[in-house]
């Protein structure tokens, strides 16, 4: 199998998390909330995405420090799932603490299936605009 570096994410049809080539089983994602942290993350690439917002959307029937808590552990738990070689201490190339909250970088290693169906969807309606009906 070919060594893909970085990530893969596939999002029509079932999810999945490809990492260097291979799949990220589901049995190795310890919780259903670090998969729904990656995803509003992957959604927001290049934005910054408050600690406050994330609480809402994922914890929002939890106590205030019981989130903050929540939150601070599926963040780890997705480092450690994106990148299980990381020495403890150093900075994540996917994941990055930004002020109050955290940031996929918009020039990590990472591909998803939507980004490249927005990437065609802009291109074809380009096309059309300019009257290339066959190539759009």
């Amino acid at each position: 199998m070919s060594k893909d570096p970085g990530l893969n994410v596939r999002f029509f049809g079932n999810f999945e998390v490809i990492r260097d080539g291979a799949p990220i089983p589901n049995k190795a994602w310890p919780q259903r909330k670090t998969q729904s942290l990656l995803k509003i993350l992957l959604h927001e690439r290049g934005q910054i995405v408050t600690s406050d917002q994330l609480i809402d959307w994922l914890f929002a029937d939890q106590d205030l420090d019981v989130a903050t808590r929540n939150l601070q552990k599926r963040v780890s738990e997705l480092r450690r799932l994106l990148e299980p070689d990381l020495p403890k201490g150093t900075e994540s190339q996917f994941i990055k603490r930004m002020g109050q909250g955290y940031v996929i970088s918009a020039e990590c290693p990472c591909t998803t299936d939507l980004e490249h169906f927005s990437a065609l969807t802009r291109e074809g309606s380009e096309q059309a605009s300019a009257g290339e009906w066959l190539q759009a």
